[in-house]
């Protein structure tokens, strides 16, 4: 009878157990997740038995490898142990305890324990664990840490404890392989991509700050202005205005020898003959315009 199937426990591939590791924190107690492994009966099961799961925990990785962390009850030392049948690896497991903290994280105690390395070839037979809160979590019967009346898990930051003790102790019963690799992880590590820098160190802020300020500064010099603009004068004949304008400095040239310079030039073209019109007389104020004035006399002058 296929109890998985039953109550919809869904199986987990190498890289499902993977991903769980890599959720794995000393900082964060109940970073650790639990999967299932189903407890194989003796015995044929009647219908009205009901599945028997063992609660496990992926606690590290490595090449060839994974390592779990279970209760020590006899159940589930047996199935865990009967795993090397299926595995090209045998299976090697550490009695130790460890802490168990509730829901909230909240310390019950400690409990007994085992630790237990594994190949990939068994990652298919664990499964993913149903939520508590799930209709069909009653129908299975779950084999896991109780303290007290009260169901919990190990803590995260135990749970590591245990597994360097067991990785560094002489007589744990780990080859020097296995060891390694749990030690140094090369696979990981070079498929890991790398690490971007979080945050500049204080010499590179202080030239960041710098060129943000020298850059400030160029910005603030391009937006004073170079020089005044004069304005224009308003009104429609503004360019007329501004070319037919009296200037300042006034000739002193008397009125009939204006006259005549005004005679000979002719009136201009236009608008603009209405703009100078409205401008009155006005004053030439260079030596030039005084020396033309003069040769303009003389030729008016008869000759005596």
């Amino acid at each position: 009878m296929a109890f998985s199937v039953a109550v919809n426990c869904p199986p987990l591939s190498r890289e499902g157990i993977a991903g769980l590791v890599a959720e794995v924190s000393g900082d964060r107690v109940l970073s650790l997740t639990a999967v299932w492994l189903q407890i194989q009966p003796e015995v044929e099961a009647s219908e009205s038995d009901l599945p028997t799961f063992a609660a496990c925990y992926p606690l590290m990785q490595r090449e060839h490898g994974f390592m779990i962390l279970a209760p020590r009850l006899p159940e589930v030392v047996e199935c865990v142990s009967s795993l090397g049948s299926s595995s090209s690896l045998d299976v090697v497991t550490w009695d130790a305890t460890v802490d168990i903290v509730g829901t909230r994280g909240r310390s019950l105690g400690t409990a007994d324990c085992f630790l237990a390395d594994l190949s990939w070839d068994v990652a298919g037979l664990f499964l993913k664990a149903l939520s508590s809160r799930s209709r069909t979590y009653r129908n299975v019967h779950l084999l896991q840490f109780v303290i007290n009346g009260s169901a919990g898990k190990p803590s995260a930051s135990s749970a590591l404890q245990l597994a360097e003790e067991w990785i560094s102790a002489g007589d744990g019963g780990l080859d020097e392989d296995t060891v390694q690799e749990y030690h140094t992880g090369e696979e990981f590590e070079e498929d890991a991509p790398p690490t971007p820098s979080i945050a500049p160190a204080g010499a590179e802020v202080g030239a960041l700050q710098k060129e943000i300020e020298k850059l400030r500064q160029e910005l603030k010099a391009r937006s004073a202005p170079d020089q005044v603009v004069p304005r224009l004068p308003a009104g429609r004949h503004g360019q007329e205005q501004r070319l037919f304008a009296r200037p300042q400095d006034p000739s002193g040239l008397p009125s009939p020898d204006l006259q005549k310079l005004r005679m000979m030039a002719g009136n201009p073209p236009g608008r603009l003959g209405n703009a100078v019109a409205k401008q009155g007389q006005p004053d030439l104020p260079d030596q030039a315009l005084l020396e033309t004035v003069h040769a303009v006399r003389m030729m008016w002058t008869p000759a005596r």
